[in-house]
């Protein structure tokens, strides 16, 4: 027994342990990278008395960039508005969101609109009924982003459908 023993090359041994637990971390450590930068996107409505806004917001560790961004048929929240509501002016709104990277904790503003008052403090004729046609066409919606991480991996989101609550008309 003694004889096997020192017949035995320890060298090569302790070698190939210490290539195993090298390629062991080496994959360990790219998995921890990869989930230390993992983007994750999350649509956020704002639902106030006079302002409604939607906005995408990476609650992430990582970067990610917009590859394909649907909302029905269309390209973005502005086109899927009635068009009557688009000769009203909307604090922001987004129509192209290809490419465009999102931060980690940041937040990108898809669409927003407030209504507006005169030098008196009166509503401007037309802008509580185009604030209560948007909320109308935004409940319901669903988002569908397809994103790209820092590694270049593709990934796609689905919002929960937006509920901006039941429109009520103050005429009846």
């Amino acid at each position: 027994m003694n004889e096997f023993l020192c017949n035995i090359n320890w060298e090569l041994i302790i070698a190939t342990i210490a290539i195993i637990v090298s390629v062991f971390s080496i994959y360990t450590q790219r998995k921890h990278n990869r989930l230390s930068f993992k983007p994750i996107p999350v649509v956020v409505k704002y639902n106030y008395t006079n302002v409604l806004r939607v906005r995408l917001w990476n609650k992430g560790t990582g970067p990610f960039i917009i590859k394909s961004f649907k909302v029905k048929d269309e390209q973005s929240l502005i086109d899927v508005m009635p068009q009557e509501t688009k000769k009203f002016t909307f604090v922001e709104f987004i129509d192209n969101f290809q490419e465009r990277a999102i931060s980690p904790n940041d937040t990108l503003n898809m669409l927003e609109f407030k209504i507006r008052k005169d030098k008196n403090g009166k509503v401007i004729e037309g802008y509580q009924e185009a604030f209560n046609t948007i909320k109308k066409s935004l409940n319901g919606l669903e988002i569908h982003i397809e994103f790209e991480d820092v590694y270049g991996n593709i990934m796609n989101y689905k919002s929960d459908p937006l509920d901006f609550g039941e429109v009520f008309d103050e005429e009846k």
